[in-house]
C-alpha cells in the first residue's frame, strides 16, 4: 500500500537511510577537503627490539612490518593539506594531525556519513560540558550550605 504525501524518491537521489559503503583511498587520489578515516596503521620494527623473544627464528638484521586496526580513530578527519607522503588532518576535535601515508591505510568517507558523524560528536561533547558544568554548580552550592 502506498502512503498519501509520501515522496517518491528518484533513482539520482539516495533514501536517507540508504546503506553507504567507505571505499580504500590510494594516496595519490587524495583532494584537499576529502572526508577520511583510518582502517589501518603499520610499524616497522628491527628484530633486535625483539630483546631476544624468537631470535632464532630471525636474523638481527630484519624488519618486521606489525598492521593493526585503530581502536577508536576511526572518527571522520578533513583534509587540510597535502604534501605527499604527508597529510595534514583536521580531526573532529579541532586538533591537527600528520599522517605518514607509508604507514597508514585510509578510506574516503561519505559527506553526508561525515557530517552526521561530526554533529554526533559535537553534541556529544556539549552535552557532557553541560553535565559538567550542571556537576559544578551543585558542588558550589554544597560548598555555600556547609558554609553557613
Amino acid at each position: 500500500m502506498i502512503a498519501k504525501n509520501k515522496p517518491e524518491l528518484s533513482q539520482s537521489s539516495p533514501a536517507k537511510d540508504e546503506l553507504q559503503s567507505a571505499r580504500r583511498i590510494h594516496p595519490e587520489d587524495l583532494v584537499v577537503g576529502d572526508d577520511i578515516a583510518l582502517t589501518e596503521v603499520s610499524h616497522q620494527y628491527g628484530t633486535f627490539a625483539w630483546y631476544s623473544l624468537d631470535t632464532f627464528k630471525y636474523p638481527a638484521d630484519e624488519v618486521i612490518t606489525l598492521t593493526y586496526r585503530p581502536l577508536g580513530d576511526h572518527f571522520p578527519q578533513k583534509v587540510v593539506s597535502i604534501c605527499l607522503p604527508f597529510l595534514l588532518c583536521e580531526l573532529v576535535t579541532g586538533k591537527h594531525v600528520i599522517h605518514d601515508v607509508r604507514t597508514v591505510q585510509l578510506t574516503r568517507l561519505q559527506s553526508g556519513f561525515a557530517k552526521a558523524a561530526r554533529a554526533a560528536f559535537k553534541s556529544d561533547k556539549e552535552s557532557e560540558e553541560t553535565e559538567k558544568k550542571s556537576q559544578e554548580k551543585k558542588k558550589r552550592k554544597k560548598g555555600k550550605k556547609k558554609k553557613k
